[in-house]
């Protein structure tokens, strides 16, 4: 007999307890039977070549138990009748030797674990009876280079795939809705994944005391990304570590997220959901983002500078986690609100912001701050100091300390004849233009300028 692990024994004590005098050995296959059916609960055999039979003693095999195959290291091909409905946990898990499965039609459980570490195993067809690919099913198969999931299959469990090295092929159906944590985790070889509209939820897998794990994590040589219509939740994390990944193509018709060149936002594109980790070089947040979402640009490892406009007003958990080349994020406006971890191992980054700006301390999500030495005059569009004032109309100035500035005005665009307006001199980076004439100026254009 094999030796069991101490929840499978317990498992087998109960059943022992009332059908004890059932236990019995036919051919290399131990077994439990009932009046009704048979359970195949452990292998003796020699390997190579094994076809589970679909009857013993004129009954039907109905099932595969709990590590009933565990480290059969010499087992190389097997054949599952259609009379099994369901593989227990860990039924082939770390068959190092098994290449090639063939799966009944009536299979209706594949639990945890169950072909896990098969080493050797280079392709597996699911039937069309399974409903659920359990968490760790196929987790390790280094082999593994692609996998048929039937319309059958509503989710992949945790780790279904995880570490399946060589995995460059899978084809999700439409009847998904959900992809649990770490389902494809550190699958190096996927290169292009196609999301269907049917599924609605990627999620990400949290271990405690080692952190989340996303879907897709770790997944190298992900390039491509096709995400259909239906989905409704991304976790943080789902694309962490995919380095080649440089754009999402989200389908234009969903009606919770877009997308702008590549890059996740909620439908009302005021909230930056997700980056994807492979961009590179530096990034400007459009116009109209309020928010950057949970880790939105999470272990984005090329990212060197972002530049943040005025409308900017929160930045939430962990937004530029492991960001480690990010040097510089410039904020053309007033502080936002800072999550204490918004910066965390982000450790080469500054803050910076402009002369005239509020709410800046020296230091903001854990990095430092500075002020923002630009290589030329701007006018502030926002604030108090922006627009029709008791005095005239006025704006701020920012720049360099002590600098001169030119404000000129012109009352065409199209034709311009710009005229001075005032000279002002940048005391501490900025400096407060009014025009108390501006109603005389029908239609009027401001610009600056060194002198």
């Amino acid at each position: 007999m094999k030796t069991k692990s101490k929840s499978v024994g317990f498992g087998i004590l109960l059943i022992a307890a009332s059908v004890a005098a059932h236990a019995a050995q036919f051919g290399d296959f131990e077994y439990w039977s009932s009046d009704t059916e048979i359970a195949i609960t452990g292998y003796t055999g020699p390997g190579g070549d094994v076809i589970i039979p679909d009857r013993i003693a004129g009954l039907p095999v109905t099932s595969i138990v709990a590590e009933a195959f565990l480290r059969s290291a010499n087992l190389t091909d097997v054949t599952i009748p259609n009379s099994v409905t369901s593989i227990g946990a860990s039924a082939f898990s770390e068959c190092t030797s098994l290449t090639n499965v063939v799966i009944g039609n009536d299979i209706a459980n594949i639990e945890s674990a169950a072909f896990a570490h098969c080493t050797s195993l280079a392709s597996v067809t699911i039937p069309p009876s399974v409903t659920a690919i359990t968490g760790w099913a196929f987790s390790g198969c280094a082999s593994l280079t692609n996998a048929t999931i039937p319309n059958s299959v509503t989710s992949i469990g945790v780790g279904a795939f995880a570490h399946c090295a060589s995995l460059n092929s899978v084809t999700i159906p439409n009847s998904l809705a959900l992809i649990q944590g770490a389902a494809f985790y550190g699958c190096t070889s996927l290169t292009s994944i196609g999301i269907p509209d049917s599924v609605t939820t990627i999620e990400v897998k949290w271990v405690k005391g080692e952190g989340t794990y996303g879907a897709f994590q770790d997944c190298t040589g992900l390039v491509n990304v096709t995400i259909g219509s239906g989905i409704t939740n991304i976790s943080v994390g789902t694309f962490q570590g995919c380095t080649s990944l440089t754009a999402i193509d989200l389908n234009a018709r969903n009606p919770v997220l877009s997308s702008l060149d590549g890059v996740v936002f909620n439908k009302n594109q005021d909230t930056l959901v997700l980056y994807p980790t492979g961009k590179s070089g530096g990034y400007a947040v459009p116009g109209g983002v309020t928010s950057i979402g949970d880790g939105a640009f999470r272990d984005c490892t090329g990212l060197t500078s972002v530049t943040i406009g005025n409308g900017l007003i929160n930045i939430r958990d962990i937004a530029f986690l492991g960001c480690s080349r990010l040097r510089g994020v410039y904020f053309r406006g007033n502080a936002p609100s800072f999550d204490p971890n918004a910066f965390l191992n982000a450790n080469n980054a500054t803050v910076y912001y402009l002369p005239a700006t509020t709410g800046w301390r020296p230091t903001l999500g854990g990095r430092p701050t500075a002020v923002w030495r630009l290589p030329y005059p701007v006018i502030l569009d926002f604030g108090s100091g922006f627009g029709v004032q008791p005095d005239g109309f006025g704006f701020i100035i920012p720049w360099a300390t002590y600098c001169p500035v030119v404000v000129e005005a012109s009352a065409d665009l199209i034709d311009p004849v710009w005229s001075a307006v005032s000279t002002n001199t940048l005391i501490n980076g900025s400096s407060s233009f009014r025009d108390p004439q501006w109603r005389s100026r029908s239609g009027g254009f401001y610009r600056v300028r060194s002198p």
